[in-house]
């Protein structure tokens, strides 16, 4: 059994098999959306950014594009201590803790304020530290529903979030292209 698949053009595959894979030769790390899913690679995250990607040399600068746990990890993964931070993201994000009544789930605004309040309490006055590192450049992706998928209100909410959805689905099994009438992608990026 193979625990990894390679997949690559002929040129790359070609430098793999010649030399391997060397930490110069990265040059943009995508990091997706997928909740608890970013969890499982915090070991090889750790590895990778506090040890790995040291050994090359730091002369051409690192994308890290990011969304939802993916920006997370990206933007711990630019701190000075980026195997600390790592860490202490996985601990964060496997600690969070939301009230709410017994049996119902907590509030959207609540889940937004503990969340909010939790990346201000790690990254809010470390900011310009994240933002200058010499090496890594953070791209944070993020979406913005339109039409029915936007914010009216709780009582709108409810009815138009998933007929929103609905349509979405709809949009995008007949074309990928037409997503673009329910989502619009919005992109914060390092200004260098």
């Amino acid at each position: 059994m193979q625990a990894l698949n390679v997949h690559a053009g002929p040129r790359a595959l070609a430098a793999l098999r010649a030399g391997g894979l060397r930490p110069e030769q990265v040059r943009m790390i995508p990091a997706a959306a997928g909740g608890p899913k970013g969890l499982v690679l915090n070991a090889l995250d750790q590895y990778l950014f506090g040890d790995w990607l040291n050994r090359g040399s730091t002369a051409a600068p690192l994308l890290l594009l990011g969304a939802s746990i993916g920006a997370w990890r990206m933007a711990a993964a630019a701190l000075a201590d980026p195997a600390k931070a790592l860490a202490q993201m996985a601990h964060d994000y496997l600690h969070q803790q939301y009230e709410h009544a017994p049996g119902k789930p907590p509030t959207p605004k609540h889940v937004s304020d503990v969340f909010g309040a939790n990346l201000v309490a790690r990254f809010g006055d470390r900011t310009d530290e994240l933002l200058a590192n010499p090496r890594y450049r953070l791209h944070v992706f993020t979406s913005r529903g339109r039409h029915l998928l936007r914010r009216h209100g709780r009582a709108f909410s409810s009815v138009s979030t998933p007929l929103g959805y609905a349509g979405a689905f709809a949009a995008n099994a007949l074309s990928r292209r037409a997503m673009s009438g329910w989502w619009e992608r919005v992109i914060f990026s390092d200004p260098r």
